[in-house]
């Protein structure tokens, strides 16, 4: 949301695919696989019993609810309809997990973290996450090879392009 400057809300579906855009026509789209991603967690069996949970920095909470709502990921699905719990608010990604982690008694051991900036992977792996450094958005491969190395308590695997040739 902090690269809408100027824009923002009232953001609208785009007339073709999944992106949105704000009040003066910028773009707002999910990156990599998210909607494939959170699609699988709504809808395979395998995931019934799974917390999925969004920790965002922000300082427009209201604008990433509306995001939310409206990027379709597929199925007649929502990115909102996937949360079963949401730390979206101004403060440092470490207080957002371990309020996630008081509120479903879930251990830091227990937490898969994906995020596009380094900084917020090196404070959530301080608390003994897995932790997955997405730079491009959680693609396929990001997705796949976290899930096979979990866990990995403190470990952030780096999926940046670069890293990957």
């Amino acid at each position: 949301m902090y690269m809408l400057w100027g824009g923002g809300a009232p953001f609208s579906k785009a007339a073709a695919g999944t992106d949105l855009t704000d009040v003066r026509g910028a773009k707002v789209r999910m990156i990599g696989a998210v909607p494939e991603v959170l699609r699988e967690l709504k809808t395979d069996p395998a995931w019934i019993n799974t917390v999925v949970g969004v920790a965002s920095c922000t300082d427009e909470p209201e604008w990433a609810q509306e995001c939310m709502r409206k990027f379709d990921i597929g199925s007649g699905y929502c990115i909102k309809d996937v949360m079963q719990i949401e730390e979206i608010h101004k403060g440092n990604k470490q207080g957002h997990l371990r309020n996630i982690a008081e509120q479903t008694g879930l251990a830091f051991e227990e937490v898969l973290f994906f995020d596009n900036e380094r900084d917020n992977c090196l404070d959530v792996a301080q608390l003994g996450c897995t932790v997955a450094w997405v730079p491009e958005g959680v693609t396929a491969v990001a997705w796949a090879e976290t899930l096979e190395r979990f866990p990995e308590p403190g470990v952030i695997l780096d999926f940046r392009k670069s890293s990957r040739s």
